[in-house]
């Protein structure tokens, strides 16, 4: 599977790269695929909560959040 969230829209993809490798039949709103949307959309959440990006507030996807492009640690180790 293939789950993609575009932060500045909050459109969602997601697609059986098994079934079909061509990614060309969005599953995401698919009323039949919600359960598995949501498993993944539950992954991404909890690895993106507590990140300095901040693309997770209350649980849940920030449509329009700010893009930080270089984080903390990062930039601590630019002259």
């Amino acid at each position: 599977m293939k789950y993609l969230w575009a932060s500045e829209w909050g459109t969602e993809e997601l697609f059986d790269l098994d079934e079909e490798p061509e990614e060309m039949r969005n599953l995401a709103p698919l009323p039949e695929h919600a359960r598995l949307l949501g498993l993944w959309k539950g992954r991404l959440i909890q690895d993106l909560t507590g990140q300095e990006e901040g693309f997770v507030q209350d649980g849940e996807l920030v449509t329009g959040a700010q893009v930080v492009t270089v984080i903390s640690h990062t930039r601590a180790l630019i002259p």
